[in-house]
């Protein structure tokens, strides 16, 4: 379990375990344990999947019940074929200052506004999330996402959230290229 977070916590691949396994064995050949512990990929995906992640779910759920205001981002990353889609939630606490963690992380079939804002949206239901909270979206500025640099359309996940979260969201835009302007 320990190599398991160690290995989320500092975004190795799963795959890496494949080989610190093997690494292990041959650095500490003397030691019976470190001979006999097989952690690679097979098993630690399971264990952060059934574990690990609705542990820290549940963990980002309870932050967002004490606090007042969250504000949500979203962007596909492409991985080959595949549209990775993160749902970010940032917010403050006391105690830990400006928090932003991952509340989901799931590949959609495509990009369309109303996949993306359905999904988030569904994410935040299913977490029991008061969605009222929402006064932020975040995404780059595609068409898809805010309707362009201006802001303008109607069929974008920006206006989706909108009607959908709170009719007074912020439409932050993409902070990297908000810079430039």
């Amino acid at each position: 379990l320990t190599m398991c977070y160690h290995a989320v916590k500092h975004h190795m691949s799963f795959s890496s375990l494949d080989c610190t396994t093997k690494l292990r064995s041959k650095i500490f050949n003397d030691s019976k344990t470190a001979k006999n512990v097989s952690l690679g990929r097979t098993k630690a995906t399971p264990v952060v999947k059934s574990i690990l992640a609705p542990d820290t779910t549940k963990q980002i759920c309870e932050d967002l019940e004490s606090v007042h205001y969250f504000g949500i981002a979203t962007d596909a990353s492409n991985h080959g074929a595949e549209k990775i889609f993160p749902l970010i939630v940032q917010y403050f606490t006391v105690k830990n200052g400006l928090t932003v963690k991952v509340l989901k992380l799931d590949s959609l079939k495509n990009e369309t506004a109303i996949q993306i804002s359905s999904y988030c949206v569904n994410a935040l239901e299913e977490n029991n999330i008061d969605k009222c909270k929402g006064i932020a979206f975040c995404g780059d500025n595609a068409n898809t996402n805010v309707g362009g640099v201006r802001r303008s359309g109607t069929n974008n996940v920006f206006v989706k959230f909108k009607t959908e979260l709170n009719e007074n969201l912020l439409g932050v835009g993409c902070s990297a290229h908000n810079a430039q302007r």
